[in-house]
């Protein structure tokens, strides 16, 4: 059912699927970093993504920023801060996991505590990354939720999506804040007449 209080905001909520593909295809491959191997020495993850859990219907957006560094040929690990927000903020800390299978293909696994919702959350994800720009990606949260009998129950959910890492990931991000922040400009002044 749309809501008709609101119709630029149905517009607004189309626009980040479409937004992360529309900066993944157009990224220069000047971006990619050196997939030949593991860089000698550290790298950032600079990502920014967008998932949706098809069973359900939700968005999820997320921002993730950390070090990782070579452990052996082709093999990275590190960490990340992640941001994410669904119907509810999350953030915390996780591990990662980036092996780099062959040039301009890897694979990256992260798992870790989500805070902020009514309870920590486990998440965790699996992406395959092609070009060093675009990672497509899976993510499972386990979230516990209170519901109306009083008693909290598990509660899953599956996104698939897409990261943008590297430079796109911090031009997407940039994006991703200004376009926040006209959003919530528009949805006041929406509210204020």
């Amino acid at each position: 059912m749309t809501d008709t209080r609101f119709p630029a905001l149905e517009v607004v909520m189309r626009v980040p699927p479409v937004l992360v593909l529309s900066l993944a295809f157009s990224a220069a491959p000047s971006w990619a970093q050196d997939l030949e191997g593991v860089p000698d020495s550290g790298f950032w993850v600079t990502e920014v993504g967008y998932g949706h859990d098809f069973g359900e219907g939700a968005h999820y957006a997320s921002l993730e920023y950390g070090p990782m560094w070579p452990v052996a040929e082709r093999i990275a690990l590190g960490f990340a801060g992640h941001l994410g927000i669904s119907d509810q903020q999350f953030y915390g800390v996780k591990p990662r996991l980036r092996a780099f299978v062959s040039d301009g293909v890897s694979v990256d696994l992260g798992a870790g505590v989500l805070f902020g919702g009514d309870r920590p959350a486990i998440s965790g994800h699996l992406g395959v990354g092609l070009g060093g720009t675009l990672i497509l990606t899976g993510q499972l949260d386990k979230r516990t939720l209170l519901y109306f009998d009083d008693d909290y129950r598990s509660h899953y959910e599956f996104f698939l999506g897409a990261k943008l890492d590297g430079k796109a990931g911090v031009i997407g991000s940039i994006i991703g804040g200004v376009g926040g922040a006209a959003l919530l400009l528009l949805l006041f002044a929406t509210v204020e007449n």
